[in-house]
């Protein structure tokens, strides 16, 4: 029987030089079944890949060719890296994606050793999930009470808002605006402690922009956020 709090990474190889459009295209592969799928599993102590389902829950669905998946646990691409060249593609729940980091060398670990937690990335992929879920009052539990946030528009210097009421009603209304709308992480990095730089594309069903967020990070929560846009 599974034992409670615990879950799992399913994944699968794929035969073809580039990972498959998405899950479904896993079962196409011409390689066994028994030799084409495996599991990670993820406690705060250890890792372990299983070729035998282990029955916990599987949290994150990662597909990639047994070249890629084989270079980021070994640390020679990174996790970012891969995602941005798609090497590796993940299915499930955007809130368990940061499960990903810390189950290799290049997903986060050092010396094989325990995952190295890095607290502002934790924090930049739980407020992307909460915007992503258009969870308002989610978002703003990440910030500081002073936080500042500059927009991208109007052109060229943005707006200025300060105060958590203030900037919660600016992305409040931006997500009224665009009710379709998701943010997608293209790569996002952190001195680990009180700054990171966030590359992101906005969709919002008929056009999307990419930008750069830059971030300050103050007592675990966002203090500053200066949103960069192109075009």
């Amino acid at each position: 029987m599974p034992t409670p709090g615990l879950s799992a990474i399913a994944g699968g190889w794929a035969q073809a030089s580039a990972p498959p459009p998405g899950p479904a295209a896993t079962s196409s592969t011409r390689i066994p079944r028994k030799a084409r799928d495996w599991w990670l599993v993820i406690t705060p102590d250890d890792a372990d890949v299983c070729d035998a389902d282990p029955g916990f829950p599987v949290a994150v669905m990662l597909i990639a060719t047994l070249r890629h998946m084989t270079q980021v646990w070994r640390g020679d691409l990174s996790w970012p890296e891969a995602l941005r060249a798609r090497a590796v593609e993940v299915s499930g729940p955007e809130e368990r994606h940061g499960a990903c980091r810390g189950a290799g060398p290049g997903w986060g670990w050092e010396d094989g050793g325990m995952p190295a937690a890095d607290p502002v990335l934790d924090l930049m992929d739980r407020f992307t999930a909460a915007l992503n879920s258009r969870d308002i009052d989610a978002v703003l539990a990440l910030v500081t009470d002073d936080v500042v946030f500059e927009s991208t528009s109007p052109a060229p210097d943005g707006t200025r808002y300060e105060g958590r009421e203030a900037v919660g009603l600016a992305w409040g209304q931006l997500l009224a605006d665009t009710p379709r709308a998701r943010f997608s992480v293209e790569e996002q990095f952190s001195d680990g402690a009180a700054r990171a730089v966030v590359r992101w594309r906005y969709d919002w069903g008929d056009g999307h922009v990419r930008g750069v967020d830059v971030i300050r990070v103050r007592d675990g929560r966002v203090a500053e956020s200066l949103a960069y846009v192109k075009g």
